[in-house]
């Protein structure tokens, strides 16, 4: 066994099915990349294989494999050979990689709307307040940070950029170090990201601070936005950003790196791949500096 593998706790990837399709042999199918026939099996590798749920690690899986009468040696080059084509994941990766469990969901409500949809266990906080909504939108953008906490967070942008108020609370949320993701869709055009995560950047303050070094009316033109009602977005490419934003933050196991971490991504209406702009950090900003 490998010494890296010695901590691994394997478990089976989404969307994995075992069929046996002979006495020796178990096809690894499903919706996966590269699926593979295992042969020369003997007959208890069935229900030992179907019961890597990542529960145990690598070193009680092969001293369970030994139990139901297998070769401790074939079970751990089976589970090396399946870790290797991406079949199996380390669960542990897994649950360190997902940060975005239970996230709270703030901003443009047919956004939100979609993306609470989407995904089970997010708790949608309402609108966020902006300066069109009356004079008390700071007092209560400090109540809405309260029902955050310290819950990683889905900002669903009024349009594809970031106005003031928005990065007022981006920057909330880059300070306290909590994870969080921008998300946002217009009449043409949706973005996601970048994905932020605690103590790490670049993040949209940095995205925010050049943009204003390159065009200085930005800053006005920002805080005006926040005054201004929103055009509504396309229906289209809302949902097409609620699905993206909940595709990045819950597939982040097992690879721990998503596209849209410290990247923004970008596609049209009239269609094309989804394209990543790398953010780069900003001196001036605090999300990459030690705590």
């Amino acid at each position: 066994m490998d010494v890296r593998n010695k901590e691994v706790r394997p478990a089976w990837a989404i969307g994995v099915e075992l069929r046996q399709t002979a006495v020796d042999c178990v096809q690894v199918v499903g919706d996966v990349e590269c699926p593979l026939a295992l042969r020369g099996l003997p007959g208890v590798a069935l229900d030992w294989l179907r019961q890597l749920d990542g529960a145990r690690s690598w070193g009680a899986q092969v001293a369970e494999a030994q139990a139901r009468g297998m070769q401790g040696a074939d079970a751990s080059m089976l589970l090396d050979r399946l870790l290797d084509a991406e079949l199996l994941i380390d669960a542990r990766v897994e649950i360190a990689a997902f940060q975005f469990a239970n996230p709270v969901v703030v901003g443009a409500a047919g956004l939100s709307e979609q993306i609470a949809g989407l995904l089970p266990g997010s708790i949608p906080l309402g609108p966020l307040p902006k300066p069109r909504d009356g004079d008390d939108w700071r007092l209560r953008t400090e109540e809405l940070g309260d029902k955050i906490g310290s819950a990683a967070t889905i900002v669903a942008l009024d349009s594809p950029w970031v106005d003031a108020a928005e990065l007022e609370l981006v920057s909330r949320l880059i300070d306290a170090r909590i994870d969080h993701v921008v998300v946002g869709a217009g009449v043409s055009s949706a973005r996601v990201g970048p994905v932020t995560r605690a103590g790490g950047g670049p993040c949209v303050r940095c995205d925010e601070l050049l943009r204003v070094e390159l065009d200085p009316l930005w800053r006005p033109l920002s805080a005006q936005l926040a005054l201004d009602m929103p055009t509504p977005a396309a229906p289209t490419l809302t949902v097409l950003a609620a699905a993206e934003v909940v595709r990045q933050i819950t597939n982040a196991a097992p690879h721990e790196e998503v596209a849209a971490l410290n990247a923004v991504l970008t596609t049209g209406y009239r269609g094309g791949a989804w394209r990543r702009r790398p953010l780069s950090r900003h001196l001036k900003c605090s999300c990459w500096w030690p705590k």
